[in-house]
């Protein structure tokens, strides 16, 4: 069993609390590999290896499942790229893991999903990026964490697809830390990739 670099992940989530059943890291760098090396072409591999990056607790809708297959397309041939960022900053975990009580709303954000974002904000501020202390609005979408000036965006957890596309298309990059994973996985497009958005009428 592989384990986190940073340690504390393997027994503790963002949550601060224990894991009942230990967790391994999800294998950025191997489902990456995989995805881009054109000896592997066979489709059901790659269906579901891609999905991983997107998704820990749902499924993927058809809607889902079209732009995931546009984007991987374009991968494997060139008009988009992926890249991997170690996130290097040690995670804040809670001492004291409390139980919080719902909050009243349409949804209720996990723990799990608030340590996410404390931690990429942590880590983009460590590198001289000032990023706002909530979400940002791009597009008509709330944004985990950004940076407006300089136009850098992260999704934590699990992200539709289509918002990735909707971002790609309209010329800005856009990074996914998913849950168990200590990499940024960055999409970053370009005039080709808009080109063939448009062609494929998802413009």
């Amino acid at each position: 069993m592989k384990s986190f670099r940073h340690g504390v992940l393997s027994n503790r989530s963002l949550s601060g609390g224990f894991r009942a059943i230990p967790q391994e890291p999800l294998p950025i760098s191997n489902i990456l590999f995989q995805l881009l090396d054109q000896t592997n072409s066979k489709a059901s591999d790659l269906s579901e290896l891609f999905p991983r990056i997107f998704f820990t607790y749902r499924n993927p809708s058809p809607g889902d499942k079209n732009a995931m297959d546009l984007m991987l397309g374009a991968l494997r041939s060139g008009k988009l790229r992926i890249k991997q960022e170690f996130i290097s900053t040690a995670p804040d975990i809670p001492e004291d893991h409390i139980a919080q009580e719902p909050r009243r709303g349409r949804t209720i954000e996990s723990e799990e999903h608030k340590g996410l974002k404390w931690w990429v904000r942590k880590h983009l501020k460590s590198s001289g990026i000032n990023v706002a202390s909530d979400e940002v609005s791009r597009l008509g979408y709330k944004v985990d964490v950004g940076c407006l000036d300089r136009n850098l965006f992260i999704e934590c957890g699990d992200t539709e697809p289509c918002k990735v596309l909707d971002f790609l298309r309209n010329g800005l990059n856009i990074g996914i830390l998913q849950y168990d994973s200590e990499d940024i996985v960055w999409f970053l497009t370009s005039d080709d990739f808009r080109n063939l958005a448009r062609l494929e009428n998802f413009l």
